[in-house]
């Protein structure tokens, strides 16, 4: 009975050992073992590639990082196994939604590049891109320009063949500084002068008299009674307060008329002149 004490024990001084695993270094102190971190570092993103995206005769169409590349035929494999093109001519809005397209450009042919857009053009992949489009308002990028149209007619006209045959341009009016071109109408004069001010984002106006303000401005209609808030609006296009008919413009526009608490009667009169003049 005794020896099984005593085996009994010695079996638990060894399981207490191998629980408690310690280092014994040379000087005697005893120290806790530790384990290294090893840190794994990731691997980078692999770059993007360029993309041949239509390939003819002399004419190849890359799409990279988010733009088009236009290159010749000798420069074809130097840029698929590079992106890069030492000269260039670049067109903002040229791409098929609005991305810029780049063309090659050889310093030893001066047409070259030139060549390269009209291939580009006769193939039909640089198409209007649309960035706005209303009832009586549409806006295009094209060709690194913009184009603003206001009539329906001349619109779907636009998107078959890209030419406007009277337009007013303004250089640098675009939000990257591009040229911005309007249509004009010799029949009516205020079409381009109504584009040019929402595009610009102020306020238009139709009819300007004491205690009676009518303007155009966003595709709504705002009719103002009173000569402090008109000066108001002008500078800031906004009305505290206000009443809105849904559909009561000439075009189906949104009427917006000016209400003062003050003078509840104000609202009812200008709905009545406004009704009068339409």
């Amino acid at each position: 009975m005794k020896c099984k004490w005593i085996l009994l024990m010695m079996i638990g001084v060894l399981l207490v050992g191998c629980t408690q695993k310690k280092i014994e270094p040379s000087d005697g102190e005893t120290k806790e073992e530790t384990t290294d971190i090893i840190e794994v570092e990731e691997e980078p993103e692999p770059e993007p590639e360029p993309e041949l995206v239509e390939e003819q005769e002399g004419f190849n169409i890359f799409e990279y990082d988010g733009r088009y590349y236009v290159v010749g035929d000798t420069m074809k494999e130097k840029f698929e196994k590079n992106p890069h093109l030492p000269y260039t001519k670049t067109i903002l809005g040229a791409g098929p939604n609005g991305e810029t397209v780049v063309f090659e450009v050889d310093k030893k042919n001066p047409e070259f590049a030139d060549e390269l857009i009209g291939i580009y053009e006769e193939f039909g992949f640089a198409k209007p891109y649309e960035v706005e489009a209303e009832n009586g308002y549409y806006v295009y990028n094209y060709h690194g320009r913009v184009y603003v149209i206001g009539q329906e007619k001349t619109n779907q006209n636009f998107l078959g063949n890209p030419h406007l045959p009277y337009t007013k341009t303004i250089l640098g009016g675009g939000p990257n500084g591009e040229t911005v071109v309007f249509e004009v109408d010799k029949k009516n004069p205020e079409l381009t002068i109504k584009l040019e001010h929402r595009y610009q984002g102020k306020p238009y106006s139709l009819v300007s008299k004491d205690g009676y303000h009518v303007y155009l401005h966003h595709g709504r209609i705002y009719v103002i009674g009173q000569e402090k808030t008109n000066a108001s609006f002008q500078a800031n296009p906004h009305l505290p307060y206000t009443k809105t008919i849904l559909g009561a413009g000439p075009n189906g526009e949104t009427v917006v008329f000016e209400v003062d608490k003050k003078d509840p009667a104000l609202t009812q009169t200008l709905i009545e002149m406004y009704n009068l003049d339409n």
